[in-house]
């Protein structure tokens, strides 16, 4: 289990940024990746997710989560999961916080 937050968290991410996270599982679980707060930055030109952005990846409903995004759990397709920020070059905010722990299913 662990924990992952924006850059700075909880003063606001860097414009024009791009950040990745991959994380990995024992070999037989899943992970569960849960947010608890997202505050990206208003998007003045379009959809909200024309301009600051989450990508959640190799998960069931795998979505890309902007501003007014409803939270919900992740769940892997198998031990590993990929998450993805990218923010625009006009506003920003406080970003998120999210936790993650490795899950092992019944197999009965």
């Amino acid at each position: 289990s662990g924990s992952l937050s924006s850059p700075f968290h909880p003063s606001d991410y860097p414009n024009d940024m791009e950040c990745s996270w991959n994380i990995t599982s024992p070999a037989g679980s899943r992970l569960v990746l849960v947010f608890y707060r997202i505050c990206l930055g208003v998007c003045t030109t379009g959809m909200s997710c024309d301009c600051d952005s989450i990508t959640v990846s190799e998960v069931f409903n795998p979505r890309q989560l902007c501003s007014g995004s409803a939270v919900i759990p992740f769940i892997s397709l198998e031990n590993k999961m990929s998450l993805s920020m990218v923010s625009d070059e006009l506003y920003s905010s406080k970003g998120f916080v999210a936790e993650y722990q490795s899950v092992f299913l019944d197999g009965g």
